[in-house]
């Protein structure tokens, strides 16, 4: 009786988990010419200047990545040599006696978070807003000697307590040392030993630690220009939530490339939703009506065929 109603209730999750983003993939699809009339009707912006009469409005702005220098990370004083860069930010996380793990810090507003910089480009007269730089995906690992060590260094020194050291091939800036970057999970031992609580004792002293490592957009890579698709407020492109599409599109160059563009990623990310979320119902209406070890009496025909 137990088992049955753990089946129900697992199946209806699935059911509800599969039916709302069946829902979601289906609104995209239906809103999609929407979204095209308002990609075709934006104004479309090659040179950069900001025209006045687009205040508000949901503007396209086209930027060749070989137009933007060097970005900056503002709050660590670090520069590259990269038009944009992403710092990614991890921290060693206590979830129980036997996982102490390294987890994403999404947002942070009290210590250092993730955060996106883009250098300053003497063509485009915009400013961007954090929110136009998330969907840029084509952005490379970050390595030690793309790193101006003069400036570390200062960094390094003015912050007590911080180190630079390199590990798996990623350049790290942390508070702790790599000898805890790999995670702590005894989870699946059948019983623990006293080499493993002693791990775990000095694990849970670091825990709330953090460590931070760089990605950057190549201007020597494949990307060669930036869509951005925005509201315009004064000299800033801030994302426009009238608008369901990306806020950024790689390797644009045209207002047909955008809307071609577009539509492939709704169509792909759309049918993908469509055939796993269309799977997730079906299994969790099977755990509903059926009974426990209907799937094995199922399988019973394949064996004897086997055989």
């Amino acid at each position: 009786m137990l088992e049955r109603g753990l089946r129900i209730v697992g199946g209806a999750f699935l059911v509800l988990f599969g039916g709302f983003f069946f829902f979601v993939a289906i609104k995209a699809f239906v809103g999609q010419p929407k979204v095209i009339q308002q990609l075709t009707e934006a104004p479309f912006i090659t040179d950069g200047k900001v025209d006045p009469a687009n205040e508000g409005k949901v503007v396209c702005v086209v930027m060749d990545v070989s137009d933007i220098g060097g970005a900056k990370d503002d709050m660590f004083g670090l520069s590259f040599n990269y038009p944009i860069i992403r710092r990614y930010v991890e921290e060693l996380t206590y979830e129980t006696t036997d996982r102490i793990v390294w987890k994403p810090v999404y947002k942070d507003e009290g210590s250092i978070g993730p955060a996106i910089y883009a250098g300053d480009s003497g063509v485009c007269e915009f400013e961007f807003g954090d929110g136009m730089f998330i969907s840029i995906g084509s952005m490379t690992d970050i390595k030690k000697k793309d790193f101006n060590m003069d400036e570390l260094n200062d960094f390094l020194a003015y912050y007590n307590g911080l180190d630079a050291v390199e590990y798996n091939g990623l350049y790290y800036i942390t508070d702790t040392t790599s000898r805890f970057f790999n995670d702590f999970d005894r989870s699946d031992d059948d019983e623990h030993t006293m080499a493993s609580d002693s791990k775990y004792k000095e694990y849970k002293e670091e825990a709330g630690a953090r460590r931070v490592h760089y990605q950057g957009l190549s201007a020597n890579g494949d990307i060669t220009s930036l869509c951005f698709v925005g509201k315009q407020v004064g000299n800033r492109l801030e994302k426009a939530d009238e608008v369901d599409c990306l806020s950024c599109y790689e390797n644009v160059h045209t207002r047909e490339e955008l809307i071609e563009t577009d539509k492939f990623w709704v169509s792909a990310g759309a049918g993908v939703g469509l055939v796993f979320n269309f799977v997730l119902i079906a299994m969790g209406i099977f755990l509903i009506v059926t009974k426990p070890g209907t799937f094995k009496s199922l399988l019973k025909p394949i064996k004897k065929i086997g055989d």
